[in-house]
């Protein structure tokens, strides 16, 4: 069976799996290659989030001859504005790298497209470009027309990375190619965008595709030489467990491969990215650097998890290995290499077997918990996560399951469980801020920001796991219909989370109950699941067309047509629509859309109301809960004026349900 074969039906399953099978063989083959190029760089990109082969897709006429674009901020693949922003909340400095793919479903490498495609990559860099573009690839010229202004230059640390992957299924480089490669990287050297060390043009013929399919699909083990080894104790859940000093160069076989590329896939169990060119890790290299005997004494070491080791003699056979704490040491170990003889460093190992993951995830927490990092690594490490990952598996929708993939490649062992039944952390937080907590104009936000800002009000112990479920359920129906509907998923993703909240206000007309009132907050929810999600294709149908017929009495009111996503009025509009004060809704009512401090240290605060927005400060609540930070909660108030006579609250208090 030749390569080609091979490829061809990992591509059917790929597309099985993703349910695309209704699309034209160059479509998918376009998506299957954006996958796995990417993959290979940034895996944990594609954690349970259906959207992302969507998003870094551009191919469908006027694309420049470009299938594929990944603009990579800061580790996080970036979309849109809005997760460029929520990136600067978290970092001063931002490390950027761009992917530009072409795919050609083709045994022939054709000089011409290649040259083709390597134009429509100039042109994109350019102020003007004389090129013909769709919306997709205009989104993605915007992005880098942002990260490239004279604004954020100054946050470049370092320099943006360009790669290029220009893939079929022939025999890679000619010399044809070469010569095209040599004037295209001579051409963005003299724009003065990037120097020719941070250019990387790769020319993928069958057999390196075929290479990086393998990588991404596959079980990885080495073999290494050891100095000396100690047990650990036996501890429940831990198959084995040792201390293991070796050196560097030995290490380094557990997170590259044979041909010395850096094994990113080892480090997607680790809390934190590496943090590049820092202070910490510039003493780490000059460690390496003066005085490598005395690396080990210096070091903290490096905790490996894998499924299995076996040790014979001098040396460790280990399977799976994941790096779950020393990530900054692990890359300046393989960055030292070029400069430094690391067969001369001594590492400490802590190496675990288990298949465990809750022995994983608490070995991620207590070994990172020095770090202080409050993301959703530590987050999916709480009781709660856990529970709700068991309460996924005993429910279903119809004759679909839904699967909450908390770790990455949870379910790698499971083939039947397809990619679209997988629920990210990403897809429940955001999906529970929209529908749940009633926030759709939040809900965009990265989760990390999104864990910060609503810390307290989801995934409490007290809460019921039903309304998550069913959030879930419906963030996935909307993501299969605009799989199936892609001019309505053009026009309408990027107002995705408001069409979730309509989808549940067109069902649950009244408030929402307490999520710890357990006997009512399920009934609320199993209403939801009788009536929408068993009608959701319907449903979303009627959503999308109330969500545009109140986007267009919005603008008739006189408010403006830009920025909707991303105003908390257009949200509590929409939700007045179906609340109306006829049932009994109380005339001074609405939801707490942002708390904050002002000047003095005292805290105010905005509260949504019908297409207004009505100010509240803490001299005039004294008693609402400030410290709960209650946004999205249910509140209602007492009318006043600011001495300004602008409209205000006081006397706010939190609605008991």
């Amino acid at each position: 069976m030749s390569l080609n074969q091979i490829i061809r039906g990992r591509m059917k399953s790929f597309a099985e799996e993703r349910e695309i099978t209704n699309l034209h063989e160059d479509k998918i083959f376009e998506r299957f290659v954006n996958y796995h190029i990417i993959y290979s760089q940034h895996p944990e990109a594609f954690l349970g989030n259906t959207d992302i082969i969507e998003e870094i897709t551009v191919a469908g006429g006027e694309d420049g001859s470009i299938d594929g674009i990944a603009l990579i901020i800061n580790d996080q693949i970036v979309s849109t504005k809005d997760e460029f922003n929520d990136i600067l909340q978290t970092r001063s400095k931002i490390a950027i790298e761009i992917f530009f793919i072409q795919a050609k479903n083709s045994s022939k490498t054709r000089s011409g497209d290649f040259n083709n495609f390597l134009d429509g990559i100039r042109s994109l860099f350019l102020s003007n470009p004389n090129l013909l573009m769709n919306n997709k690839l205009k989104e993605k010229k915007a992005l880098i027309d942002l990260v490239f202004s004279d604004d954020y230059i100054q946050l470049w640390k370092p320099r943006p990375r360009l790669h290029v992957f220009y893939v079929n299924l022939g025999h890679g480089e000619t010399s044809h190619t070469n010569n095209h490669t040599k004037l295209f990287i001579s051409d963005l050297e003299k724009q003065r965008l990037f120097d020719s060390e941070v250019i990387s043009v790769n020319v993928v013929g069958s057999k390196e595709f075929y290479t990086i399919c393998e990588r991404n699909d596959n079980e990885f083990s080495a073999t290494i030489t050891i100095k000396q080894m100690m047990p650990l104790a036996d501890v429940k859940g831990v198959k084995n467990g040792c201390l293991v000093l070796c050196y560097a160069n030995e290490f380094l076989k557990l997170i590259q491969y044979e041909d010395e590329n850096l094994r990113k896939i080892a480090f997607t169990d680790n809390v934190r990215d590496f943090q590049g060119d820092s202070g910490v890790n510039r003493d780490i290299e000059q460690t390496i650097r003066d005085v490598p005997d005395q690396f080990a004494m210096l070091n903290n070491g490096i905790t490996v998890v894998c499924s299995k080791f076996t040790p014979t003699n001098y040396s460790l056979y280990i399977k799976n290995p994941q790096i779950v704490n020393g990530c900054q040491t692990s890359n300046i170990i393989y960055r030292s290499k070029q400069h430094s003889d690391i067969s001369k460093v001594p590492v400490i190992l802590k190496i675990i077997e288990t298949e465990d993951y809750e022995i994983t995830n608490q070995i991620v927490k207590g070994t990172n918990s020095q770090n202080i990092v409050y993301s959703e690594m530590f987050e999916i490490t709480k009781t709660f996560h856990r529970h709700l990952e068991q309460f996924f598996m005993t429910c279903s929708f119809g004759e679909k399951k839904l699967f909450y993939e908390r770790r990455t490649r949870q379910f790698q062992d499971h083939p039947t469980v397809k990619q679209s039944q997988k629920v990210s952390f990403k897809n429940l937080i955001q999906a529970s801020c929209a529908i749940i907590l009633e926030c759709p104009e939040l809900a965009y936000k990265h989760e990390s920001i999104l864990i910060k800002d609503f810390a307290g009000r989801v995934f409490h112990e007290s809460h019921s796991m039903l309304p998550y479920y069913i959030a879930s359920a419906l963030h996935n129906e909307l993501a299969t219909y605009f799989m199936h509907h892609p001019i309505k998923r053009k026009t309408y993703i990027a107002y995705k989370y408001h069409i979730l909240l309509i989808m549940k206000l067109l069902s649950q007309t009244d408030i929402q109950p307490s999520l710890s009132n357990l006997k009512q907050i399920d009934v609320y929810y199993k209403n939801l699941e009788e009536t929408v999600i068993k009608n959701s294709m319907a449903y979303i149908g009627n959503s999308i067309e109330k969500f545009e017929s109140y986007r267009k009495q919005w603008i008739n009111l006189g408010n403006s047509k830009y920025a909707i996503k991303d105003n908390a009025k257009f949200t509590g509009f929409l939700i007045q629509q179906f609340r109306k004060k006829s049932q009994g809704e109380p005339e001074n009512y609405g939801t707490v859309s942002s708390i904050s401090l002002d000047r003095n240290g005292r805290q105010y605060g905005w509260i949504n109301v019908a297409n207004d927005q009505i100010f509240f400060h803490q001299s005039s609540s004294p008693s609402f809960d400030w410290a709960g930070r209650h946004i999205g909660s249910s509140v209602v108030f007492d009318r006043s004026l600011s001495k300004r006579n602008d409209p205000m609250a006081k006397n706010v208090t939190l609605v008991e349900t």
